[in-house]
């Protein structure tokens, strides 16, 4: 049998050897830390009983909304004093205009705040479920004879792509031969 239908063959071999040892799946489970994991579970249970007061967050919010818009209106009221326009009717539109805008800005951050709720409680209920239920992961494990098949049948491959064995006489299929494939 020539060189270049042996190595396929030979990877082939291989990269089955790697396989048939296994990938084996292993699982572990965090220890039980007594009265420190109580004290966690409680808060935690506390966390979920109870929603999330929001309501200082939403008054700093709107306070900080509230404050921005008074600064704009303080230099939208310089410029156009400084135009000869603070009492034309161009200073109650701009002065309407922000007015407008304020109230926007307002609403929507009082809309974000029920969702920003919500992704608290998620994160509750993520912290519960990683206590709860022992934070058991579940993955595979490779190594040993498995890892090293494998490992050596992905290197004859690369090195045969890579044609570090020559052709051997064999003209085995190249895509780049001029064989109207290439």
């Amino acid at each position: 049998m020539p060189f270049p239908l042996l190595l396929p063959l030979i990877t082939s071999g291989l990269s089955f050897a790697g396989g048939l040892f296994g990938n084996k799946s292993k699982q572990t489970t965090t220890p039980n830390y007594g009265p420190l994991q109580g004290l966690i579970q409680d808060l935690i249970r506390r966390r979920l009983q109870g929603s999330q007061d929001m309501s200082g967050y939403t008054a700093q919010g709107m306070q900080n909304v509230n404050h921005t818009y008074d600064l704009i209106g303080q230099s939208q009221a310089n410029d156009l004093t400084a135009r000869g326009l603070g009492t034309s009717p161009v200073a109650g539109a701009v002065d309407a205009t922000r007015q407008n805008a304020r109230g926007g800005a307002i609403a929507n951050f009082q809309n974000s705040v029920p969702l920003l709720q919500r992704q608290l409680q998620g994160d509750d209920l993520g912290l519960a479920g990683s206590l709860f239920g022992g934070r058991t992961t579940t993955g595979d494990e490779g190594g040993g004879l498995a890892g090293g098949f494998t490992n050596l049948a992905a290197m004859l491959g690369y090195l045969q792509k890579k044609n570090a064995f020559g052709r051997g006489g064999g003209g085995g299929y190249e895509p780049n031969d001029m064989n109207g494939w290439g």
